[in-house]
């Protein structure tokens, strides 16, 4: 007698068929949430929007974060839309329309970092701006405040600050930016630039160096900028010189010599960068030892730099060690227990006026020049190289 298996292949097919089935749907709705998440992934805090958004806030510690704080306080929603630049008594109202066209913003929200209340006053919001606010993860810090954007090409993108996240303020004692060179925005005319630390040390241009691109260019032959109250100006604690530059040109100069850029020297205080025949980055330094006899103290960057491409350098001395930073990585560091001399003179950015020779000013363009009244952490030189990268 034969027997008949149809029923059962039948009936394994079907079971079978069902499996795939299931399977295939499973597969299909992980694929989906996948698939979303791929491409929020690719909307929110993009590189070029967390970039954008940097520079912002930078904007918004320029002036405006004091009277941001205000009309967020006084307002019931949780949040103020400053997508129209409607900040009042701002002094950058015009810099803010440019920005935020620049940018390409479509909307921006100034509110609290902690966004519970945001959350429950959000109706007149958008469902692609809601969904992003409720993803955002947060903290519950009084003293920090957010940024969130939405930008024409439809991303997104938030970030947390408070009024000193820019470039690091504790221990700033001058700090000169191309952007806002007069403390009220930018002007290609201004004979002297502002320092924003409010300290008072302020640079004079002498022999008219040039305003372009939110830069200052010396062009090596007689011009200069001077910060006219920092002589005498003394770092017990240690000290850090930042400078953003591009190198022009070089010199004709001879293998023992180097081209002063930025510093204070005379009669053995202070010290500054230079650079050599090699184009090599250098930072000399006139200490005091435990005998207070004056030595000095130098440091080479190992690699060639190039010219016309900018860099963010900085010295960093701690009264043990000396240290030279490039674009925010150690390139050369000499250890030396030690106190730095008061810099006599006051500082020149572009040149060394207080000597002579050919080689004594430099074509360089400027973009920034920060000086602290102590060491600045690893980690914080690299906060400050962030701020340079997201600011220019």
């Amino acid at each position: 007698m034969i027997k008949n298996n149809k029923g059962f292949v039948l009936t394994e097919v079907l079971i079978l068929s069902t499996v795939i089935i299931g399977v295939l749907i499973f597969m299909y709705s992980q694929f989906k949430n996948i698939n979303r998440s791929y491409q929020y992934s690719f909307k929110y805090d993009t590189v070029e929007g967390m970039y954008l958004a940097n520079n912002i806030v930078n904007y918004i510690n320029d002036g405006n974060f004091d009277k941001l704080v205000e009309l967020l306080n006084n307002d019931s929603k949780g949040y103020i839309d400053i997508t129209e630049c409607n900040i009042e008594n701002s002094n950058l109202i015009s810099y803010c329309s440019s920005l935020f066209q620049k940018t390409g913003v479509e909307k921006i929200i100034f509110t609290h970092e902690n966004l519970s209340k945001l959350r429950q006053n959000m109706n007149s919001l958008d469902s692609d701006f809601k969904k992003y606010i409720n993803q955002i993860q947060t903290t519950n810090n009084e003293n920090d405040y957010r940024i969130i954007i939405k930008y024409q090409n439809k991303t997104f993108a938030s970030m947390r600050f408070n009024k000193g996240n820019a470039y690091v303020q504790d221990g700033l004692i001058a700090y000169l930016d191309g952007i806002n060179n007069t403390g009220n925005g930018h002007s290609n005319e201004t004979q002297s630039w502002v320092d924003l630390s409010g300290n008072g040390n302020d640079a004079t241009l002498y022999n008219n160096p040039v305003w372009s691109n939110n830069s200052l260019t010396f062009d090596g032959l007689t011009n200069y900028a001077r910060l006219e109250n920092t002589a005498n100006m003394e770092f017990p604690n240690g000290t850090t010189w930042e400078v953003r530059i591009k190198i022009v040109s070089l010199m004709d100069l001879n293998t023992t010599n180097s081209t002063e850029f930025f510093g204070s020297w005379e009669a053995n205080g202070g010290g500054g960068f230079s650079f050599n025949t090699n184009n090599n980055f250098k930072v000399g330094l006139y200490l005091s030892d435990s005998n207070n006899n004056t030595v000095v103290k130098s440091i080479t960057s190992d690699t060639q730099n190039n010219i016309n491409q900018y860099y963010t350098l900085t010295a960093v001395y701690d009264n043990q060690k000396l240290k030279i930073y490039i674009n925010s990585l150690l390139a050369s560091e000499t250890s030396y227990e030690g106190v730095l001399n008061p810099a006599v003179v006051p500082f020149a950015i572009g040149g060394n006026p207080n000597t002579t020779g050919v080689d004594r000013y430099a074509n360089v363009e400027f973009q920034n020049v920060l000086i602290y009244n102590r060491a600045l952490t690893e980690n914080e030189v690299k906060r400050n190289y962030q701020a340079d990268l997201a600011r220019y």
